[in-house]
């Protein structure tokens, strides 16, 4: 009922002994025990302490990682080295990251953060938003700050600038050379 790593020879490279054992991104891995998740790297050696509810980082390898204790605190830690950049608390907070960028969105009790790898915030907006961190291209980001149906999109540069909308929809197309293209939808909403 164990996990663990083999190398490419059959061989245990890490003897099964974690109860969740994450996929390896540049030397580092997601694992855990009953006691909670951390990382760890090729050897099974802990980078990260198996104590947190939930743990996210970034694919770079100079990007960010985020831990949750518990429904009142996110850590950020540096990558690679692990070390505690920032602490965020609250009463019910919790956070989303993005694994190809250096970005997180964390929900805190009275606002909503669009935040770097140093825990710098970039753009924040009310309880109701949300960004689209995956779809980061350019220096923009698409903000949802409303309900669905609502014109309540909006791009907003990395600066916390709005830059165009609003809109009832929109999404990140991808690049067309050297421009970034979206898509935006108007719509009427029947019940």
């Amino acid at each position: 009922g164990r996990m663990g790593y083999l190398d490419r020879q059959g061989n245990w490279a890490i003897t099964p002994q974690y109860d969740y054992a994450g996929e390896f991104l540049n030397g580092v891995a997601e694992a855990a025990l009953a006691a909670g998740a951390g990382y760890i790297d090729a050897q099974g050696n802990w980078l990260l302490t198996p104590k947190y509810a939930a743990v996210s980082r970034s694919m770079d390898q100079g990007g960010l990682v985020l831990a949750q204790e518990n429904s009142g605190e996110v850590l950020l830690f540096s990558a690679p080295e692990f070390q505690l950049v920032k602490r965020f608390e609250g009463e019910d907070i919790y956070f989303s990251a993005a694994y190809s960028a250096e970005l997180a969105v964390l929900y805190l009790d009275d606002c909503t953060q669009l935040i770097d790898a140093q825990g710098q915030v970039l753009v924040e907006c009310g309880l109701e938003a949300s960004f689209d961190a995956w779809g980061v291209q350019d220096g923009r980001v698409l903000a949802r700050l409303g309900s669905w149906g609502e014109d309540c999109v909006w791009l907003y540069d990395l600066e916390g600038n709005r830059v165009a909308g609003p809109w009832q929809d929109a999404w990140m197309l991808g690049k067309a050379g050297d421009q970034t293209l979206y898509a935006v939808s108007a719509f009427e909403v029947y019940e």
